[in-house]
């Protein structure tokens, strides 16, 4: 690519329904059309990356019944242990989510509608160690705003239209645990060989910007699916990038990057009306090999050239598209913004469609819908 030379004529030069501003068309090709399609290439790629390492660290946790810090994905990687919950006796509980919920009922096509939306949610989390198959101990700091996978089973009726619903992992029960392994020294009770000698002992604590997650169900399954959903809207993604950009914004692709300016001298011009629409073309011989080539021409730049001007054009190939008038690439308006509306839609569907596919753990509110009436005992479906 290059403009080695840009020739200032009397009678600037744009192609017909282009920008006139080469920085406006870069901004529209490359901001609009493919910023939010890159961006969910980014998102998707890591996601799916992610979910994998995260589902064979859950199958090895499952087979084994070891941390898996001695592997490659170890310390400051999240991971997968499991173990039983051993918690002070003075608590009971190590960990608590309580969700309020508000009920309402309605009748649609003669059949009674309910729906259990949640209002408020509370997270009780205290420090708490995993016994692992193995027998060692890992603990576990979880903070407030830990993920809970338990079936809701606990019900507490305010009045028929309130009620809280909770979970909780107590004494004794078999958890899995998403976070991230640290390692901090301890005093050594038994006193050891040496005056002050300090015990490694692994921690499990919150993966940085993200949060804990504890299951009471196996997660390598749940993993797999994330991993496969963004598998599937990366291809789509990549996909949709190669006919944007390698497909219907090719010539401005071409013009932008393999392009040359070069002058050039009207030779003719004509005015093709045909029904309803009209194009302007002149004919430009380039003065670097001598050819000639017809250019769309925008209808106030055609009405001032007249034979013998000396004008600017960029020229890729002898690809007719490829080529334009004007010092430097611009792109077309409606094409390019038709294509920035579908690229910005299709990346908001995809949002849409990741927060609404989510499990329920990780959904902002917790709502239970179905048909019957309000029945405030009824449990929420897994």
């Amino acid at each position: 690519m290059g403009y080695p030379r840009v020739v200032l004529t009397l009678v600037p030069c744009v192609q017909a329904e282009h920008l006139d501003v080469p920085l406006l068309s870069e901004l529209l090709v490359y901001g609009l059309c493919g910023g939010p399609v890159v961006w969910m290439i980014a998102v998707t790629l890591w996601r799916t990356f992610y979910n994998l390492q995260l589902a064979r660290s859950a199958r090895r946790s499952e087979l084994t019944g070891r941390s898996d810090h001695s592997r490659d994905t170890g310390y400051h990687t999240d991971t997968v242990v499991t173990g039983s919950v051993e918690v002070d006796p003075s608590h009971g509980v190590a960990i608590r989510t309580e969700i309020d919920q508000q009920g309402s009922c309605w009748l649609y096509k003669g059949k009674t509608q309910y729906k259990w939306e949640e209002t408020a949610r509370r997270v009780v989390a205290r420090p708490f160690s995993l016994r692992l198959d193995d027998g060692a101990l890992v603990d576990v700091e979880p903070s407030e705003d830990a993920l809970v996978v338990d079936p809701l089973d606990q019900v507490k009726v305010h009045d028929p239209s309130h009620r809280t619903i909770a979970a909780e992992f107590k004494q004794g029960e078999r958890v899995r645990v998403v976070g991230r392994l640290f390692e901090k020294g301890m005093p050594d009770a038994t006193g050891g060989n040496y005056r002050g000698s300090v015990l490694r002992r692994q921690v499990l604590r919150s993966p940085p910007r993200s949060r804990m997650l504890l299951s009471s169900e196996p997660l390598g399954a749940r993993f797999r699916n994330r991993a496969r959903f963004h598998a599937r809207w990366l291809a789509a993604a990549c996909l949709v990038l190669v006919l944007v950009q390698c497909g219907l914004l090719s010539a401005y692709n071409m013009r932008k990057w393999m392009g040359i300016t070069v002058t050039g001298t009207v030779t003719k011009k004509e005015h093709v009306k045909g029904g309803k629409t009209s194009m302007d073309y002149v004919w430009v011989r380039r003065d670097d090999n001598g050819a000639v080539v017809r250019l769309d021409a925008a209808s106030r730049c055609f009405r001032k050239l007249n034979p013998g001007d000396q004008v600017n054009a960029v020229f890729a190939s002898d690809w007719e598209p490829a080529s334009q008038l004007g010092p430097r690439p611009t792109a077309p308006v409606a094409m390019s913004g038709l294509l920035g509306v579908f690229v910005v839609a299709f990346a908001l569907v995809f949002r849409n469609v990741r927060r609404l596919t989510r499990p329920w753990y990780e959904q902002k509110k917790v709502t239970n819908t179905g048909q019957g009436s309000l029945d405030p005992q009824l449990l929420p479906k897994r």
